[in-house]
């Protein structure tokens, strides 16, 4: 049934989201170019799969060079089952260009509930690992090549953590996932994943800013799922969950000292701030953090980087056209 609908209205609801805006080039002239980063979506099934082929054609319009999707592409309480975990990746190929993932926990961490099947989480990693992140490409019409941080025999578990360049500037993907980065679960199996993960994903990022000071890059983009600073308040209930990541981003945005963006998700909220501080509290001022809207807006963000710009970043929303249709009451 489900399966059926989505086809069936796809293309009418595209054209309700279609907003009357001229498409961009890819880049421009003077080198600067447009991503769109978005997350936390689709949730509600089967509407959102609606609203969720709407706005890929709305993107699709507007011809960005990649999108970056942060994770939870499903409710915490909806099946995991792999046809829901594998219906997505279609959805992923319909992006004109370059469509790069990295997990949310909603995907693979909260499985174990009963509402979502019971499953056991490491079963349904295995399962994403497997069918999104089995080659050297991402995902999307004109998939690109990622350097992915399994090309490194030390790290050969994860594949998801990927980096790739455009123009002169550096892009990388770290699986850091909310419900407190699956430390919560306290069974010997959740402390294991944690452990080898937190260390793997807090590794790739201080890699990526070495590899950007290296090749002096003018700028370095960082996507996660989970807001790191959130999580912080549960220290103490469930340990450090996010401290080797926030302690790479922190070292790694002040020796590097040209702009730094963390995008995430999460928590549905949009956010652009400058939260991160030093040891002194000083704002880290060249570390912005972008939080994505998510469901019930199925919304993105606009990035446009322009290396003639000292800000390198300009953001913005992408929001829907007026008469978006909602999820009924």
């Amino acid at each position: 049934m489900l399966n059926g609908l989505i086809p069936l209205f796809a293309s009418l609801l595209a054209l309700l989201w279609l907003t009357p805006v001229q498409a961009q080039a890819t880049a421009g002239l003077d080198g600067s170019f447009t991503f769109v980063a978005m997350g936390d979506a689709p949730y509600s099934d089967p509407f959102d799969f609606l609203r969720f082929s709407g706005l890929i054609y709305q993107i699709n319009t507007q011809k960005p060079t990649f999108t970056v999707h942060v994770g939870d592409f499903k409710s915490g309480s909806s099946a995991c089952s792999d046809q829901r975990l594998m219906v997505i990746r279609d959805y992923f190929d319909d992006f004109k260009s370059a469509l790069i993932y990295t997990p949310g926990d909603n995907e693979w961490t909260d499985c174990h509930r009963l509402a979502a099947g019971g499953w056991d989480p490491l079963d349904r990693l295995a399962l994403l690992r497997r069918h999104y992140f089995s080659t050297a490409l991402s995902q999307g019409e004109k998939p690109i090549r990622l350097i992915r941080q399994s090309d490194d025999p030390r790290f050969a578990k994860f594949a998801e953590n990927a980096r790739w360049q455009h123009g002169e500037v550096g892009f990388l993907t770290a699986h850091v996932v909310g419900s407190y980065n699956n430390a919560e679960r306290r069974d010997a199996a959740a402390r294991t994943e944690f452990a080898e993960r937190d260390a793997a994903s807090s590794a790739w990022i201080t890699q990526g800013f070495a590899w950007a000071g290296r090749d002096a890059l003018k700028g370095l983009v960082i996507f996660m799922h989970a807001d790191p600073l959130r999580g912080r308040d549960h220290d103490r209930k469930v340990g450090r969950p996010f401290g080797r990541t926030i302690n790479a981003l922190k070292q790694g945005a002040i020796g590097f000292a040209k702009p730094v963006l963390l995008v995430h998700g999460d928590f549905h909220d949009y956010k652009l701030d400058k939260p991160f501080s030093d040891e002194q509290g000083k704002t880290i001022a060249n570390l912005t953090r972008l939080e994505v809207h998510g469901a019930p807006d199925l919304w993105a963000v606009t990035v446009t980087v322009d290396p003639a710009s000292p800000e390198l970043f300009k953001i913005a929303p992408m929001r829907p056209a007026d008469g978006e249709p909602r999820p009924p009451d």
